[in-house]
């Protein structure tokens, strides 16, 4: 037994022998023990250990080559599994260690003041321990701690305004509908662009894509159907920053990539330049620092160039501009800067289409078209005038983007006890206001109206085979309603219906509907089936087109006659035939043709008669 003082905490216990025996030799035993006030013991069973040795070595700025023993108060690191603790190396630089068989963790760091850097130092290596052997010379290598990290500071200011390069740009000089920065011909309102650049407008040019080819023979005249333009846009002043960047990394050498980046919806738009060594302006710089530089520090010179003013947008915070300093090692920072472009507001309401709708409907939609021309955004207050007969429900509120379109709709809700006059009409008027109070008015008319339904003659056909039906079979049709109306139909049902005479006087059992809905102002196209199984001979029958619940006349007329245009109903014939009678037919119809077609080939080809007293 053997026991000591220690101080309570985590400690590592080791027992090794001092019997020279042979069976004693390179015994040991290695344990953890956690001391608490009361003490603590542990109970160790020795085993054959093996012997590390282990020399260090680290390289300083210049490339010396030292140990650890020239580093003040170092920290060799020994681990083994979950137990770990410091060792020191003996005077000749080398640690000579008995431990227990497996792997060893051995591992060391500090830091050292390196000229005007305080550079970190680490290092690691794992070694195996065989029972009863001595380990070869193990080395553990202590590298310099690469550190990449820079200090970018904008000299200056970070947040800069610009202002239009022309004021005027965005004027329309010759009246054009074309402000004149889009405009290739600014002061002559017969030409607007200039594809091929050659100085003639494209309205007068023959040929805009200067490929040799006219436009009217150019299957693409603007070259490949893509055009462009001469004219450049309104354009802002570029924003010039200055950054300074100064290196804190620890290496010899490090090389640096800048970029930008406009985040934001018009941000494509938008242009990040830095001007290189030659002074001229790119999309991207390198430049590198280290240690072994005399300057540790480097100046970039950024320029933003703002997007055109009619797609670049007003931010209050300004435009967040992105500069990344990056390294292929993973290192990377960044600097944040903001580009203000002035405020421009402006709204154009579009007035409404005046709303059609069913006596009956209790509630009804409108929609009211608007534009923000205006450069930020938006944000529309809506406000109707009171009505006798409608309730208005719906967001009062709409926000809106820049340079974008919308529709604010709104519900107009009839009560139920209200009824409306036979024939009503009634203007809706409001205001709209945006945030900075500027007022816009507009209107619209809602009336009632009712669908106005008939069929379209002309279009009632047979579906597939030769154009007749045949007795004992089913066959189907297609017929054509027209809404003349301003509302919707719903549930249109149209009728079919066979007779035996062309008055149907006499129906004979046989009818057919079909169901579907009709826009205004559209045709919609009704399908329906006859079933003629129960007829055996060939006869002539007729069907009666009607639309149920329209005012039909007395005798509705034939479906290819003008005169059932916008009729509720029409009369289409329908031939009974077998299939063999239909083939008959089909070809006393092609023989006859046939004859007629080479009668007029002989009266072509008939030389006339030579005349008594002709030469030959």
């Amino acid at each position: 037994e053997w026991s000591v003082m220690i101080q309570p905490g985590s400690w590592v216990a080791m027992a090794t022998t001092l019997s020279e025996s042979s069976e004693c030799v390179d015994l040991i035993s290695i344990d953890l023990v956690e001391v608490g006030v009361d003490g603590a013991s542990v109970e160790s069973e020795l085993t054959v250990g093996g012997t590390l040795r282990l020399e260090t070595n680290w390289l300083d700025f210049d490339g010396v080559s030292h140990d650890l023993t020239e580093v003040d108060d170092y920290e060799l690191v020994i681990e083994l599994g979950p137990i770990s603790w410091s060792e020191e190396l003996g005077s000749d630089g080398i640690l000579t260690l008995l431990l227990i068989p497996g792997t060893v963790q051995a591992s060391s760091s500090f830091e050292l003041d390196e000229g005007s850097r305080n550079v970190s130092y680490s290092g690691g290596k794992g070694i195996s321990i065989r029972a009863g052997q001595v380990s070869p010379l193990n080395t553990l290598t202590i590298d310099r701690v690469s550190k990449q990290s820079v200090t970018p500071t904008v000299q200056g200011p970070d947040r800069i305004e610009v202002r239009e390069l022309d004021a005027t740009c965005t004027n329309d000089d010759d009246g054009d509908g074309v402000i004149n920065g889009e405009d290739s011909f600014p002061a002559d309102s017969t030409e607007t662009s200039d594809n091929d650049n050659d100085g003639i407008g494209d309205n007068k040019d023959e040929d805009d894509d200067n490929d040799g080819e006219l436009d009217a023979d150019d299957e693409f005249p603007l070259g490949q159907g893509i055009p462009s333009s001469s004219a450049d846009g309104c354009k802002y002043q570029n924003a010039d920053f200055t950054i300074m960047v100064e290196y804190e990394g620890h290496n010899s050498f490090d090389e640096y990539t800048v970029i930008g980046t406009v985040p934001g919806a018009d941000g494509a738009n938008w242009g990040v330049q830095f001007q290189n060594s030659s002074g001229e302006w790119v999309d991207s710089v390198m430049f590198d620092l280290g240690l072994s530089n005399s300057d540790l520090t480097e100046q970039i010179n950024v320029r933003v160039v703002p997007a055109n003013v009619g797609i670049s947008h007003h931010f209050p915070d300004g435009h967040l501009v992105l500069i990344k300093i990056s390294t292929n090692q993973g290192y990377s920072t960044q600097v944040e800067l903001s580009v203000d472009v002035p405020e421009k507001n402006g709204i154009e309401i579009n007035e409404p289409e005046n709303v059609f709708f069913d006596k009956e409907d209790m509630d009804i939609t409108i929609e009211v078209p608007f534009k923000n021309t205006g450069n930020s955004d938006e944000l529309l207050f809506f406000e109707f005038e009171s009505s006798e007969w409608w309730q208005f429900t719906g967001p009062m509120t709409q926000p809106v983007s820049p340079f974008s379109d919308g529709i604010a709709t709104f519900t107009l809700v009839r009560p139920s006890e209200l009824l409306l006059p036979v024939s009503y009409a009634e203007e809706i008027r409001f205001t709209v206001s945006d945030q900075d109070n500027n007022s816009y008015s507009g209107s619209t008319v809602i009336e009632t109206d009712s669908p106005e339904l008939s069929i379209v003659g002309d279009t009632a056909r047979i579906l597939g085979g030769n154009g007749f039906a045949s007795y004992g079979q089913i066959e189907s049709y297609s017929v054509n309603i027209y809404n003349g109306g301003n509302v919707d139909a719903e549930n249109v049902i149209l009728v079919a219906t066979l007779c035996s005479d062309i008055g149907c006087d006499n129906p004979v059992g046989v009818n057919s509907t079909s169901s579907d809905s009709v826009s205004a102002m559209s045709e919609s196209t009704f399908y329906l089936t006859m079933d003629y199984t129960q007829f055996t001979e060939s006869k002539k029958y007729w069907i009666v087109f009607s639309i149920e619940g329209e005012i039909l006349d007395e005798q509705a007329e034939s479906c290819t006659s003008s005169d059932s245009e916008g009729k509720a109903s029409c009369v289409f014939e329908a031939q009974l035939w077998t299939s063999s009678e239909e083939n008959d037919n089909l070809k006393y119809l092609a023989y006859a043709f046939l004859i007629m077609l080479i009668a007029a080939l002989l009266y072509a080809t008939k030389r006339p008669g030579r005349r008594v007293s002709a030469p030959f």
